[in-house]
């Protein structure tokens, strides 16, 4: 029987890579992708050789684009997050298509050639996600065979969650935060931050912050300086984490002393994502530590959405949008009759302070037509976190009374209502 890995995978623009589960040390390791184990991170990046009809990623792909005169594909990231297909030597590959070759490929560098075979969970993180990544993500882990729970993209401030609540790295009444530096001259600040009144505990994005650094490294130590006394006066920290290969403690003298202050613990490593995607891969195998802590980021819908209406002739509440689901996953169609009503009435609970609320979309030019003789169809799906699009369509009745062919669109936003109750 062959070995099921656990696997986390980071992606971004620039570079990709790999943590995998290691039961004997029940931790994430980092994969080297050179030999002798010097490296973690590889370009993301292939290279198709047409002669031969074969793909190489990463540090190869390089090679054989610079002495093999393989095409280059760069970008793989902006690729799967857009809808352009790639066309190389006269043929044309899909974005789902160029998504499944690198994971496919990255995944040899863990000893892993089958994946629907050998993969029990993976989790792929980007920076953030989009509805286009989403579907080309879906489309890409069903080329590999790995549809359902098997595989989940996720963010990297949930990654950041996964690796800090893991490890058990106390924040009790105090936040963590992180500093990401993805190239050299950009840092991004993301604060988590828990509520250890609820029941089960909730976890949160706090705070969100991105600066340009200089390029002298005097003037790029004095800025995050700055930067990093910004963002701790907004809150108290316990810990703090340096990532990305755009860090080196070389230049950040000043500022790297500042952050140390206060008795604050800082870390500084650059598989952090990949690792906090393993440990997300390891969750959602079935080996949950995590049951009593509940995350609420930006990627999930925090509301439930839903319609009061008569329901095989009884009074009743069609769910709709489920909360606790990511939003790129949530949407939903439903037709439905009216009978004396001229506008569709939603019914909202958060799952963040327990309120219910009514939203009311109005119908302009509906046709007056007999009590249910009227039917409708409704779609309902996010566009983007927190924005629910919602679209009615006039079906009419039949021969009796034609659709007038007209639809209205409405965007719910979360905890935008009419009234509470």
């Amino acid at each position: 029987m062959a070995e099921e890995y656990i696997i986390g995978l980071d992606l971004n623009k620039y570079e990709a890579q790999l943590c995998r589960y290691d039961a004997q040390k029940d931790d994430a390791e980092s994969v080297m992708v050179t030999a002798g184990g010097s490296r973690e991170s590889f370009p993301a990046r292939l290279a198709y050789l047409t002669a031969d009809d074969k793909w190489k990623y990463g540090i190869e792909a390089d090679y054989f684009i610079a002495h093999k005169g393989a095409l280059k594909v760069d970008a793989v990231f902006d690729i799967a997050s857009g809808a352009q297909e790639v066309e190389l030597a006269g043929k044309t590959f899909s974005p789902e298509f160029i998504l499944a070759k690198f994971i496919a490929l990255s995944l040899t560098s863990a000893g892993i050639t089958d994946p629907k075979d050998e993969l029990l969970s993976l989790v792929v993180t980007v920076p953030s996600i989009t509805r286009e990544f989403a579907e080309t993500a879906d489309k890409a882990f069903s080329i590999l065979g790995l549809e359902g729970r098997r595989s989940q993209i996720m963010d990297h401030a949930e990654c950041f969650f996964f690796h800090t609540f893991y490890q058990k790295i106390d924040i009790k009444n105090r936040d963590a935060a992180l500093y990401y530096f993805p190239d050299e001259y950009t840092v991004s600040f993301l604060s988590i931050g828990e509520n250890s009144q609820t029941k089960p505990v909730t976890v949160f994005p706090k705070i969100r912050g991105e600066q340009v650094l200089p390029f002298e490294p005097e003037e790029r130590d004095a800025a995050f300086l700055d930067f990093i006394k910004e963002t701790t006066s907004r809150g108290e920290y316990s810990a703090a984490f340096l990532v990305g290969s755009g860090f080196d403690r070389n230049w950040a003298r000043e500022s790297l002393a500042q952050l140390c202050r206060g008795k604050r613990k800082v870390f500084y490593g650059n598989n952090l994502f990949a690792k906090g995607a393993c440990l997300a891969a390891l969750d959602r195998s079935g080996e949950t530590r995590l049951k009593d802590v509940l995350y609420i980021g930006s990627d999930l819908v925090t509301e439930n959405i839903g319609m009061e209406m008569l329901i095989d002739g009884e009074p009743g509440y069609k769910p709709l949008i489920r909360a606790g689901i990511n939003w790129y996953k949530a949407k939903n169609e439903i037709e439905f009759i009216l009978n004396d009503e001229k506008d569709v009435i939603f019914r909202t609970s958060s799952m963040t302070d327990g309120i219910r609320r009514k939203f009311r979309m109005t119908l302009p030019g509906l046709p007056s037509r007999p009590p249910k003789m009227t039917r409708l169809r409704l779609s309902i799906k996010y566009e983007e976190a927190g924005k629910c699009a919602i679209t009615v369509a006039d079906m009419g009745f039949g021969e009796f009374f034609p659709s007038s062919g007209l639809t209205w669109t409405e965007t719910l936003t979360e905890h935008r209502a009419e009234e509470r109750g």
